[in-house]
Formats: C-alpha cells, structure tokens, sequence
C-alpha cells in the first residue's frame, strides 16, 4: 500500500505524521516548511499535483545515462535557436492546422484554417501533448487505436513561469565566491503555499553585455498553478515582490521595471509545459506516441522522447530523428562519430549498444595511446583551421599525422585553453596569432580528438535514424540496414538483434578482426548477462559487472590472435 499510494501529497503527509508519531521524533516548523518544499519541487519536476503521477514510473528515464555538464543560460532567449535550424526552410506563419489527411495510397495533406492545403509524402507532427490530447487536430482517417491510447496515458503537465526585471541586482549578496548565481531557493511558509515561486533562477545579464538587464524568474505549480487566470498579472508580479522581501527582510526591494507572465495552460496551441507518466501509463507510451503510422506520419517533441522527456534536448533529438533532412547530416555525423575514435594502433577500440528508441544503454571504449603531434611552421600555415566547440581545430590539410579534427593544444610551448594561451605575460587568441608572419617560425602542437558523453548520446540517436532510414531506402525487402561502414581511416560494423537492439563496432580502417563471430559473441554475452539478469529492463543501461569481465575477455582474445598486444 505505501507504493501505490506513495505520490499522493495526503498520504506523503499522513505517513510522515505516523512515522512522527512511532518513532516519537519532535518536528520542528523549519523541517516540516523544508518537508513541503520538496513536496512542491517535485511537483515542478512534473508539472502537476502528485496523485496524478506513476509511482513506479514518474522517474523512468533516470536510469539512462543523461547529459552532463553545467547548466547553459540563453542569453538572447531561445528563439535563436530557432531561427538559427530555420534558416534555409520555407515555414509558413499564421497556419493553424485543423486536419491531417493520410489515406493509404494517396499522398497526404494538411488542411489548415480558412481551407488552404498542403500536399507531401509524409508528415511529422511536433505539437505539444495537450494539443493532441484535445484533438484540437483532426486526422482523417483517425489515428490507429494504439497511437491514440498512447496520447491519452501519458498526462500533459502543466507550470506557469514569472519572469520580473529590476533597476538594480539586490540579490548579488547570495552571490557565491567565483561571483556566480544560477538560483536560490524558497521554503513556503505553509502547506497551501507550497507551489508558489519555489526557486528564483537570475536571468540577468552575464559579462559585458550591451544590454544590461537585472531579471529573477520564478514559477507556479501544483495546487498554485491556476493563480495566473485568477489573478491579474499585475498582480501576480505584486505577489512574487511581496515574497522577496519577506526573504530578504530589511533590503528594499525596488520596483519592477518590466515583466512576463506566461499563460501557457490557456493557449491553445499550447497547452501544457512538458508531459508526465500518469497514475496506469509507463515509458511505453512515449515509444506509442513516436511510433510512426504507415510510414506517412512522424511524431517529434519532448513527448516521443522515453528518454530525454520534458527537455529541449529531448525535443530536439526527436526533430534530428524524424526529419528527412537528417540525410543532410550524414556526412558530417559520421566522420565525427568514427574520426573521434581513430587510434592508429588498435584494431577494435569502441564497443556501442544502441536500444530501439535509439538511446545509448552501453558504451566500452579501449583507451589507446593518444599521441600528441608537435611540429614547427613557416609561415603560412599549412594546415587550415578553424574553431569548433571552442577549439582551434584542423578542418583542412592533413601532413605529418596532423589529422582532421585535431585541435591546438600548444603554441610556442605555451598551453592552449579552448582557443586562447598566454605567451610574454600577453593573452593571444589561436586563429589571429597564426595570422600575423611576424610570428612565425612557430612551434604548434597538436592533440587527437575525443568525444564526450553527450555526443556519443546524440550521434547514438543519430545513427539510429541512419540505419532506420537506409532500412526504407534500401530496394531489397526486409534489409537488414547498415551493416558496415567504410572509410579511408575506419569502420564501423553493426548487428542487430531481433528486437531491434544495436550491436556496434568501431574499428580502424585494416582491422583484420572475425567481425561477424565478434558480434554474435557479443549478442550472446547480452542474452546471457543482461536478458537473463532478473533485475535487468529492457532497453535500460547495462550495468552487469559479469557482462563488463565477458566483453573484456572477448576483446582481449581477438587483440591476441590479431598478433596484438592484449589491452
């Protein structure tokens, strides 16, 4: 009975007040405020009050390996983003779709208000949850029964945001010892206002911004949510000064010089803010709703992702996955995914196991010795550079084991930090230094290329959609999808089970390695260490310490009977 009714605000009370009661603990008012807030953060976490939410399953894609990193701030919002993946495409503004037309063996359509139609070969649909939910778009015929019960059990979760700008930051005290400040917390007064601006995040201006602007955003959830249709914004605004200056006491808090107060639940091409596993649905129906139906119509957004939910990056992985455009980055993906992993003296050095949404569940990389590259220049540089995630890196002209992809790690002995290094007490940017000839001769060393977590989460996905768009292209029926992989300085070789998981190789270019018995080898230590494992899930991360020794053995005895030195 405490799992079923573990997520339920009542019950979280009532047994927190029992265990009080046996274990004869005095409560404090501070700890039960701090009890409340986490209550209400969590609730955030889901966008709705917690009786409506899975206890068993609310969390499901934590157990996934997630990005890492620091948290990003946009300074200039996220519609450069979108401008940005918009450039070259004809989107038309002002279009409401009320009807999706998709018979089989007719070409499809898009009807949209005031009867203008779109003809195409297929469709994806990217439209919120909530919107699908409320059938605010006709389909004709409709959807299949399994794609509609799919968008029914997931819950469309609901926070509305505040965003207030200052004259003046009077919160910089919080300020931590490096000078930053992403957020600070809230801790209500009492139970009923728990959903009110819990966290405080400062969107102010970073560095020498031209446009210098002091903001704090905050956010209304749970049983607080609907504050912003009963009150109005103003005062909505009144309310969230009203709760700094309880927090900061004796400082004056100044008046707001600006303000945004969203109105997301109302909109409706909106709707919502990001799904949830409701009480009965699982991480299956995010795989129904991303199901493609008769090969016409493809589902993105943060709703198709069972991985990466309620996320930009989550969205975003479905667009790259669904879009036909993604043959427009096949090139480029695939030499970052095998170019990052060149080690010259190795046979087979990257082992991936790719689940059937597309996700990462396992990744084995045999660390090979990275030789760094030091060479001296005349002037003009014979190699071009160029800089690519913050480092000046080789994009043309290989010469003497200066490849693609290399980056610049030293100049003139001097270490190299993203693209800058300090050389006589005088700070040099890479790429400006190599253009002066006074500077030359010059000492460049170079370093290999090495792929991060996040990247080898994103290029999983997107060689997934390789394989499953090589699947529909390919004129042999029932194709088996990409087998192989070729170039002058790799290759990748790839199996797939039945149920649609990923075995994947990534080798040099002369590998001589048994690459079918390899992989069958390695489908068999997946049957019998993972599928076997009674605490193993499906499509869930391999963390199998037996999984790990058999993988490692079978590596270690292809190295020797290549004549190679076993890792």
């Amino acid at each position: 009975m405490l799992i079923a009714y573990l997520f339920s605000p009542k019950h979280l009370t009532t047994i927190h007040e029992k265990l009080l009661k046996i274990g004869a603990v005095k409560w404090t008012e501070a700890e039960e405020r701090v009890f409340q807030w986490n209550i209400g953060n969590t609730e955030f976490s889901c966008g709705v009050k917690l009786d409506q939410v899975s206890a068993l399953y609310w969390d499901q894609n934590e157990s996934l390996v997630q990005f890492a990193g620091a948290h990003a701030l946009l300074i200039e919002g996220s519609s450069e983003i979108i401008k940005k993946l918009g450039e070259g495409t004809d989107i038309r503004m002002n279009c409401p779709v009320e009807r999706v037309e998709w018979e089989e063996g007719k070409k499809c359509a898009v009807v949209c208000k005031g009867g203008k139609k779109y003809s195409a070969d297929r469709i994806i649909i990217a439209v919120p949850l909530a919107v699908l939910q409320k059938g605010t778009i006709e389909f004709s015929p409709p959807l299949p029964k399994s794609k509609t019960s799919a968008i029914k059990g997931l819950g469309a979760g609901l926070i509305e945001k505040i965003a207030v700008r200052f004259p003046r930051r009077f919160w910089a005290n919080l300020e931590k010892e490096d000078g930053s400040l992403d957020y600070f917390g809230h801790v209500p007064s009492e139970e009923k206002r728990r959903g009110l601006f819990n966290m405080f995040y400062d969107f102010s201006s970073r560095g020498n911004s031209k446009n210098e602007h002091f903001v704090l955003m905050s956010y209304v959830c749970g049983d607080s949510v609907e504050i912003v249709n009963e009150l109005s914004d103003v005062e909505v605004v009144k309310m969230f000064c009203d709760t700094l200056q309880d927090m900061f006491g004796d400082e004056k808090i100044p008046e707001p010089t600006g303000h945004v107060v969203t109105h997301w639940g109302r909109d409706p091409y909106i709707g919502m803010s990001y799904s949830y596993v409701r009480v009965g649905a699982t991480g299956d129906n995010y795989d129904g709703i991303a199901d493609t139906v008769a090969g016409k119509l493809h589902f993105a957004g943060e709703c198709t992702n069972r991985f990466f939910p309620q996320t930009m990056t989550g969205a975003y992985l479905t667009g790259l996955g669904s879009s036909p455009r993604m043959l427009h980055f096949l090139l480029s993906a695939t030499q970052i995914l095998l170019i990052c992993h060149f080690f010259q003296d190795m046979s087979i050095h990257q082992v991936l196991i790719i689940n059937r949404a597309g996700s990462l569940i396992y990744d084995y990389e045999i660390k090979g010795e990275q030789r760094e590259v030091e060479r001296t220049f005349e002037y003009p540089l014979s190699v071009v550079l160029e800089e690519i995630d913050q480092k000046a890196t080789v994009v043309f002209g290989e010469k003497d084991a200066i490849r693609l992809r290399y980056h610049v790690s030293a100049v003139n002995s001097c270490p190299v930090s993203g693209t800058r290094f300090t050389q006589e007490g005088q700070q040099e940017n890479v790429l400006e230094f190599i253009e002066n000839e006074r500077n030359f001769p010059m000492n460049i060393t170079f370093s290999p290329p090495w792929m991060s977590t996040n990247e080898k989460i994103i290029l999983s996905s997107m060689f997934n959609s390789f394989f499953a768009i090589a699947v529909q292209l390919s004129p042999v029926a029932k194709s088996s999808g990409i087998e192989v992989l070729e170039t002058s300085q790799f290759r990748l070789c790839c199996l797939q089970s039945r149920t649609g998981v990923k075995f994947v190789l990534v080798m040099s270019a002369g590998s001589t390695a048994p690459v079918d018995s390899i992989l069958m080898k390695l489908y068999e230590l997946y049957s019998d260490y993972a599928l076997k494992n009674p605490f193993y899930t499906i499509d869930m991360p391999i963390r199998c310490h037996k999984f790990d020794e058999g993988l490692k053995a079978l590596l270690e005895r292809t190295d020797k009977s290549s004549g190679m030195m076993a890792v």
